[in-house]
C-alpha cells in the first residue's frame, strides 16, 4: 500500500516534492511545470477544457436565460397599446387587458425575478419593474375597479392623476436609461429601448394633461419603436445560445476597439519616430 501511494505521488506531474523516481519518463513528468504538462497534453490530442469552455455558448446559473421571455412579454403588450394609440386613439384599449395582466404583467414579473440570478441586479430590476407596471395598467382597465368613479366621476381629476402617474414612471425610466450607459456589460440596444420607453411614457403623460390626440399618436410611434427594439434584443439573446451573434452594440466591444486603435496609433507613432531618428543618424 505504501508503494502504491508513493507511485501515484511520483506519477502526478504536478507534484515536484517526491523523492522516488521509477524511470526517466516519470522523472520528466514529475519535474515539468503545470503549463508544460497542459501543453504536452494538448499536443498529444487531449482536449483543453478551459479553451472549450471559452468557446462554448454562454451558460446561465439557472440553466436557461429568462431575459427573452421578459423582453417579449414587454414588447407584445407595448406593441398592442402603441398600435391603438397610433391608429385608433379614440377606441377603448381594454381589449389588451388579458395580455396586460397575464403576459406583460405576470409572465414578465416572473421572468424578472429569475433574471436576478441570470442577468444581475440591473436586468432583474428592469424586468420586474415593468412587469409590475403592466400589471397596474391592466388593473386600471378593469371595470370593477372604475378609477373614474374614485375621482367622483370627474374626468379632469382622473386625467391629472393619470398624468402624474406617468410622470413618475417617466423619471424612473430615464434614471434606468442613464444607468444603462454605465453598465460594464451594457449595450446600445438596451439604452435605445429604455430611451424610447421613457419618451413613450412622457408623451402619454402629456396626452393625459393636455388631452392631446397628437401626443397620444406620438406615444404610439415611439412605443412601436421600443417594442421592435425589445423584440430584436430578445431574439439576439436566444440566438446567442446557438452561437449566432446579432449586433447589439455592446459597450465593452466599443471600449476594446478604441483601446486597440489607440495602441495601434501609438505603435505607428513610435515606429515613425524611430525611423526618423534612424534617418537623422544616417
Amino acid at each position: 500500500m505504501e508503494r502504491t501511494t508513493r507511485f501515484a505521488e511520483v506519477y502526478n506531474p504536478l507534484n515536484n516534492n517526491s523523492d522516488l523516481m521509477l524511470n526517466p519518463r516519470m522523472e520528466r513528468q514529475a519535474n515539468e511545470s503545470r503549463e508544460e504538462y497542459r501543453a504536452r497534453r494538448r499536443s498529444s490530442g487531449y482536449l483543453d477544457t478551459k479553451a472549450m469552455s471559452a468557446m462554448a455558448p454562454p451558460t446561465h446559473e439557472l440553466g436557461f436565460n429568462p431575459s427573452p421571455l421578459g423582453l417579449w412579454a414587454f414588447s407584445m403588450v407595448t406593441f398592442l397599446l402603441s398600435a391603438t394609440n397610433l391608429f385608433t386613439p379614440h377606441m377603448s384599449n381594454t381589449y389588451i387587458l388579458p395580455s396586460a395582466i397575464m403576459f406583460g404583467g405576470l409572465a414578465q414579473f416572473i421572468a424578472g425575478l429569475l433574471d436576478f440570478f441570470s442577468a444581475g441586479t440591473f436586468g432583474g430590476t428592469v424586468v420586474v419593474s415593468y412587469g409590475a407596471f403592466w400589471t397596474g395598467q391592466g388593473i386600471t382597465m378593469l371595470q370593477s375597479v372604475n378609477y373614474t368613479y374614485t375621482y367622483n366621476g370627474e374626468p379632469d381629476q382622473w386625467a391629472i392623476a393619470n398624468g402624474l402617474y406617468h410622470v413618475g414612471w417617466c423619471f424612473y425610466t430615464f434614471l434606468l436609461t442613464t444607468l444603462s450607459l454605465k453598465l460594464k456589460h451594457g449595450s446600445l440596444m438596451l439604452t435605445f429601448c429604455l430611451f424610447f420607453v421613457g419618451i413613450t411614457i412622457l408623451f402619454l403623460a402629456l396626452s393625459a394633461f393636455l388631452k392631446s390626440t397628437v401626443c397620444q399618436r406620438i406615444a404610439g410611434v415611439t412605443g412601436l419603436i421600443a417594442a421592435i427594439g425589445a423584440w430584436y434584443k430578445g431574439a439576439a439573446e436566444v440566438l446567442e445560445e446557438e452561437e449566432i451573434h446579432l449586433p447589439l452594440g455592446r459597450f465593452e466591444d466599443f471600449v476594446n476597439n478604441a483601446r486597440e486603435r489607440i495602441a495601434a496609433r501609438r505603435a505607428s507613432t513610435s515606429a515613425g519616430a524611430a525611423e526618423q531618428q534612424k534617418e537623422s543618424i544616417v
